[in-house]
C-alpha cells in the first residue's frame, strides 16, 4: 500500500495570540491571521508541518509547536506572510511546553517526563537536561525560576527549579483529587483545569503550595487569563471567571460554542480566540458578561466519513459540512465545493444524489449533479439514533440504534419526497448492508440477523447469528458478509444459505477494527489504532493480512474505488492510498518512487522482530538508526549507499528491553522519525 497524497487541512486545536497576529492550526498546517481587527482578520502566511499540531506558543518573531510525534519545533513568523521552519528537536512524545526570558525552554513529553531546552539558537535548540517523573507529564507554565508541572496518575502539581537549566529538579508539591488538565501562573497564584473545574493555589505560601479557592465546572479542560478574570473551556462553552477574590472565584459570564468542544482559548485585549475544532473563533468581551462572537475562520474540521463516485470523493466532516472534491488526479485532489448543515454520521452517493444521516434522526438528500454547487432536495425526520444507510435501487435502508425504531426502508425513487416503507422494531442496529433480497444488520447485542426485503413493505427476519464482540459494521459480497467489531477484530460469515448463516473465519490482533470495505479478494480496515489494513479473503476460512499503513491519527471510515483507498483521519484530513497488490487504473504504481518515504514499522508493536520499508526517488547515501527514548543509539539499520527503490529491513530486537523506541532515516536533506514499541 502506497500514499498518493495526504490532504492535511483539518482540526483546529490550538491558538496561540502574540501583538497584531494570532496563530491557529489547520489539520497539519500552522495558519497566520493578521488581528489588527478583530473584527476583519486578514489571512497571511501558512506553513506545512509533518503531523497536526498538539501545542503552539508565540513569543518575539517565532512560533514554537509540539508535535507528539516530531518532538518540539521552532519556526521563524518574522515575515508572517512566509513562515519558515528553523528547526526540530526530537523529544519523545511532546505535549506542552513553557518558554523563560532566559531563552530557555520547559518541554513535557507524557510519560516520557521533563526536558530544558536551550532555545537561544532558534536554528540549532539544545536539550540541556532530562528529569523522569512517575506520571504523565501533562502541562507546564513557568514564572521566573520555577516551572509549574502538571502530572496525572499520580494527581498532582509540581514545582521545579530551573534556576541552572541544565540541572533542573523538583522541589515542593501539591496533590490534586483529580486530573489536572492545563495550568498557568500569574504572579503569586496558579491556575489549574481540571476534571471539576479551576482551582487556584498560592505558590508563595510558606507552608508550601497552597489550595486556595476553586470554582466547580465539570471537565474543564484549557484556560488563559487576563488581569482578574480567568476564561476556561468546557465542553460546550467557555467560562469568564472573576478570581479577583482568589478564595471565592465566581463566573462573571460565559459564551457557548457551537460546535461543541473548545480545543484552546487565547485572550489578547477585549477579544478571545477560541479554538474550536471547525475554526477559530473571535469573541468580544469588553461586556464581560454579554460576550458577542465578532468572526469565525473556518478550518477542516474532523473528518468522518467519505464516499467515492467515478472523479469525485465526497468527505462529511464536522460539523455539520458535507465537501466535494476532483479526484481525476488521485494525487492531487481539488476541494470544488462544502455544504454544512448540521453533525452527518453516514453518506452514501448513488447516481445524481447524496444521502446523508444529518444530525440523529434526519434524512438530508442532495442533488450532486453539479459538483460545485450541491443543494438540498428534501429533509425529512424518519429515525431515532440512526447508525448507518445502505441504499440499492428505489430504496434506503437504515440502521437505528434506538429500539423503538431499529430497521427501517425508506422509498426514495422521489428524491424530493422520501416516503417510509416499512420497518422492523425493537432491534438496535449499529450497520446495514445489502445483497440482492436481503438485508444483513450489525445488531448491538453481538447478533447479526437476515432480512427478507423483497417485500419493502414487509420486512422479514429469516435467520441470525451470535458472533463475539460488539458488531460496528457490517459488509457484504457474493456468498459472504464481514463483520468487524472492535478488539474482536473482522469476522466472516457465509451467508451462501440466508436463513443460517455461520461464522467460516474471523482475523483479529490486538486492535480496534471500526470500519471496512470489500473489493473482492480483499477487506479494506480502518484500524482505530492508526492503521489501514488489507486482508485477502479468498480463503475465508484462513483471511491474511497482505498490506498496512499507518495513519498516526484514527481513521473513522473507509471508501474504496478500484485500487485507490479513501481514508478519512479524524483531525489530520484524509488520505487517498493505492492498493499496490492491484494493477492500479488512476495512477502508475511500478515506476520510480517520486518521494522520499519512511514507513511505520510492521507489526507494531513488536516482539521480537518488525519489518521498516522505505522509499529513494534518487540514489544517495541513506542512514538510518534506532535510539532508545532518552536519545541513546542502540543499532544501526541502515549506513550506506542506497540505489532508488523500495527498501524493506527487518529489525530484530531481541537484545532490547521492553519499551518504546524512536528510528531515524536521514537521506540527503530527507529526514524523518518514527516511533516503535518493542512489548516482550
Amino acid at each position: 500500500m502506497s500514499q498518493l497524497t495526504h490532504y492535511k487541512y483539518g482540526a483546529c486545536y490550538n491558538v496561540s495570540v502574540n501583538g497584531n497576529y494570532a496563530y491557529y492550526s489547520d489539520g497539519s498546517y500552522l495558519k497566520i491571521l493578521d488581528i489588527s481587527t478583530p473584527t476583519n482578520p486578514v489571512e497571511k502566511g501558512e506553513l506545512l508541518l509533518p503531523r497536526p499540531i498538539v501545542n503552539m506558543k508565540s513569543m518575539d518573531s517565532y512560533v514554537y509547536v509540539a508535535d507528539s510525534w516530531d518532538g518540539f519545533i521552532i519556526i521563524d513568523v518574522s515575515d508572517p506572510n512566509n513562515p519558515v521552519e528553523m528547526s526540530t528537536t526530537k523529544l519523545g512524545n511532546v505535549v506542552d511546553f513553557d518558554l523563560n526570558v532566559d531563552s530557555t525552554a520547559i518541554v513535557v513529553s507524557g510519560s516520557g517526563g521533563i526536558y530544558s531546552v536551550d532555545i537561544s539558537d532558534p536554528a540549532n535548540p539544545v536539550q540541556l537536561y532530562h528529569a523522569a517523573e512517575s506520571g504523565w507529564a501533562n502541562s507546564v507554565t513557568i514564572n521566573d525560576n520555577y516551572a509549574y508541572i502538571a502530572l496525572q496518575s499520580p494527581n498532582k502539581i509540581v514545582q521545579y527549579e530551573i534556576s541552572y537549566p541544565d540541572s533542573i529538579y523538583p522541589n515542593k508539591n501539591v496533590d490534586l483529587s483529580n486530573f489536572p488538565n492545563n495550568l498557568k501562573i500569574d504572579g503569586q497564584y496558579l491556575f489549574v483545569t481540571t476534571s471539576l473545574g479551576l482551582r487556584i493555589i498560592d505558590v508563595l505560601d510558606p507552608a508550601g503550595l497552597t489550595l486556595k479557592g476553586f470554582f466547580t465546572a465539570s471537565q474543564s479542560w484549557e484556560l488563559d487569563y487576563n488581569g482578574n478574570y480567568v476564561f476556561i473551556t468546557t465542553p460546550t462553552s467557555v467560562k469568564i471567571i472573576n478570581v479577583s477574590d482568589k478564595m471565592n472565584p465566581v463566573q462573571t459570564g460565559s459564551f457557548e460554542v457551537t460546535p461543541s468542544n473548545p480545543a484552546s482559548v487565547a485572550v489578547m485585549g477585549n477579544y478571545v480566540y477560541s479554538a474550536i475544532k471547525t475554526g477559530l473563533r473571535i469573541d468580544d468581551v469588553s461586556n464581560l458578561a454579554f460576550p458577542v462572537e465578532v468572526k469565525f475562520v473556518s478550518t477542516g474540521g474532523i473528518s468522518f466519513d467519505m464516499d467515492v463516485n467515478g472523479n469525485y470523493a465526497y468527505l462529511i466532516h464536522s460539523p455539520g459540512d458535507f465537501s466535494i472534491f476532483n479526484i481525476a488526479d488521485p494525487s492531487n485532489p481539488v476541494k470544488l465545493s462544502s455544504l454544512g448543515t448540521e453533525n452527518y454520521f453516514d453518506i452514501k452517493i448513488q447516481n445524481n444524489y447524496a444521502y446523508l444521516l444529518a444530525g440523529n434522526n434526519d434524512l438530508q438528500i442532495l442533488n450532486i449533479s453539479d459538483p460545485s454547487n450541491p443543494t438540498e432536495v428534501s429533509r425529512k425526520t424518519f429515525f431515532g439514533i440512526s447508525r448507518g444507510i445502505a441504499v440499492s435501487g428505489d430504496y434506503l435502508y437504515v440502521a437505528d440504534n434506538s429500539t423503538a425504531h431499529g430497521f427501517q426502508i425508506i422509498d426514495i425513487s422521489d428524491p424530493a419526497n422520501p416516503v417510509l416503507s416499512g420497518s422492523i422494531d425493537s432491534i438496535s442496529c449499529n450497520s446495514v448492508t445489502v445483497l440482492g433480497n436481503y438485508a444483513y444488520l450489525a445488531e448491538a447485542n453481538s447478533t447479526v440477523r437476515v432480512i427478507d426485503i423483497s417485500d419493502p413493505t414487509n420486512p422479514t427476519q429469516i435467520g441470525s447469528l451470535s458472533i463475539d464482540g460488539v458488531p460496528l459494521n457490517i459488509e457484504s459480497s457474493g456468498n459472504y458478509a464481514y463483520v468487524v467489531s472492535g478488539t474482536n477484530g473482522l469476522r466472516i460469515i457465509d451467508i451462501s444459505n440466508p436463513s443460517n448463516p455461520a461464522e467460516v473465519g474471523f482475523f483479529k490482533n490486538d486492535d480496534y477494527f471500526m470500519d471496512a470495505k470489500v473489493v473482492y479478494p480483499y477487506v479494506y480496515i480502518a484500524d482505530g489504532y492508526g492503521y489501514v489494513r488489507i486482508v485477502d479473503v479468498t480463503n475465508p476460512a484462513s483471511p491474511n493480512e497482505v498490506g498496512v499503513f499507518a495513519t498516526g491519527y484514527q481513521p473513522t471510515g473507509i471508501a474504496v474505488d478500484n485500487n485507490l483507498i479513501f481514508v478519512p483521519a479524524e483531525k489530520n484530513g484524509f488520505y487517498i492510498l493505492n492498493n499496490d497488490l492491484l494493477v492500479s487504473v488512476k495512477s502508475k504504481t511500478n515506476e520510480i518512487p517520486r518521494n522520499f518515504l519512511l514507513s511505520q514499522n510492521y507489526p507494531n508493536p513488536f516482539n521480537p522482530t518488525t519489518v521498516i520499508s522505505y522509499s529513494l526517488p534518487e540514489s544517495g547515501f541513506v542512514s538510518m538508526k534506532m535510539y532508545d527514548i532518552l536519545g541513546n543509539e542502540v543499532a544501526v539499520l541502515v549506513n550506506e549507499y542506497k540505489p532508488t527503490g523500495n527498501y524493506s529491513i527487518e529489525f530484530n530486537g531481541n537484545d532490547l528491553s521492553s519499551g518504546v523506541y524512536i528510528y531515524q532515516m536521514q537521506a540527503g536533506s530527507f529526514i524523518d522519525t518514527k516511533k516503535l514499541m518493542l512489548l516482550k
